[in-house]
């Protein structure tokens, strides 16, 4: 594992999932130190009877190790998380990724190879965006503009995790094509940049397509927002009960 490199903890507890991120800060044989995870002056610990989980990109694989125990140790004097396996990593595919669901509509900004079809025409989303919030996606995509076409349309966010997302549409989109999710939060505007690598038709309410969609890269604050987003599922299950 390479020092500064983002590292994905998923941890059961309880009979519930929580998604934490974090950065690598060394790593040796079977151990990893990482950041200290923490909110504020409130620092996460771990529990014994916690099953862990990391999730690990190399280039253009992902690994995964289980059986993980976790704790706080020290590292140059400054505390850290410190999680360790007896287990060696193993492949990991992206889909199988936690994703929590999200069900809402949001707008995508779709960015089409001019030398692939003629300019597509304006939506009503379109129409109510402003020069500013092109620009600002349009920085972020990282793309040659003059090369592209662009357009935003309205989708059904299905569901979010860091590796992509799911998304209902009605129109039509080839895998391949390069999407920017922009969407406001309470913890303000997440831009997300991916690639859509799967389709599917069917009848999905007022929709006819279902996407599955690959991140390349995501908003800083996302981890973040995955996490609250899950714990307030689980207060609203709690609740239910």
């Amino acid at each position: 594992m390479k020092v500064g490199k983002g590292l994905d903890v998923f941890i059961t507890r309880e009979g519930y999932k929580y998604h934490l991120v974090s950065k690598v800060e060394k790593a040796e044989n079977n151990k990893v130190f990482i950041s200290l995870i923490a909110s504020g002056k409130r620092i996460f610990r771990f529990l014994n009877t916690d099953e862990i989980e990391i999730i690990y990109r190399d280039g253009d694989r992902m690994w995964k190790w289980t059986h993980v125990k976790g704790g706080i140790t020290k590292l140059d004097g400054e505390d850290v998380h410190f999680l360790q396996s007896n287990k060696d990593g193993i492949s990991y595919n992206r889909r199988d990724a936690f994703r929590v669901p999200v069900n809402r509509e949001v707008n995508l900004l779709v960015y089409t190879p001019k030398a692939d079809e003629e300019q597509t025409e304006s939506t009503e989303s379109d129409k109510k965006w402003s020069s500013y919030r092109y620009q600002e996606c349009d920085e972020f995509s990282g793309l040659e503009m003059e090369l592209y076409n662009r357009q935003v349309i309205p989708v059904f966010l299905k569901d979010l995790s860091e590796g992509g997302m799911g998304i209902y549409s009605k129109f039509p989109l080839k895998e391949g094509t390069t999407v920017v999710l922009d969407f406001m939060t309470e913890m303000g505007k997440m831009l997300c940049k991916g690639e859509i690598i799967r389709s599917s038709s069917g009848n999905f309410g007022k929709y006819s397509l279902l996407y599955g969609c690959e991140f390349s890269q995501v908003d800083k604050n996302l981890g973040k927002y995955l996490f609250k987003l899950q714990r307030e599922i689980l207060h609203r299950e709690r609740q239910g009960k």
